[in-house]
């Protein structure tokens, strides 16, 4: 299983569908397989993401990655665009602290780098 975002990024569709289905799974303590066959869970599981756009999957996948709680099927999707905005939010936050930081040392910095940098 994948724990890396870059390697599950870099994977065809229907890996990255199984994937996140296997994290759901592990995160959520049910079985994915039942004597070596896929468990009616890790199906109901892959017929929802499957409906999902693809950025949606991996934002799911990043969240099953880095928190490994349980989470409502149905609700996994509305706690991955949670996850990710708190996320965008936190860096937004650190890069203000840089900045500020380096106009309260008097380091003397180039404005259109610093908001390139903050904006992107």
């Amino acid at each position: 299983m994948c724990i890396d975002i870059e390697k599950f990024v870099g994977l065809p569709f229907k890996s990255q569908l199984h994937q996140c289905c296997l994290m759901y799974c592990l995160a959520n303590g049910v079985s994915a397989f039942k004597n070596k066959k896929p468990s009616p869970d890790y199906f109901k599981c892959r017929a929802y993401l499957f409906k999902l756009p693809t950025q949606d999957i991996k934002n799911i996948a990043l969240m099953l990655m880095k928190e490994r709680k349980p989470v409502y099927l149905y609700d996994l999707l509305k706690k991955a665009q949670e996850y990710v905005e708190r996320e965008r939010t936190e860096e937004n936050k650190n890069k203000i602290d840089r900045l500020e930081k380096a106009c309260k040392n008097g380091n003397s910095y180039d404005m259109d780098a610093a908001l390139l940098d903050f904006l992107g």
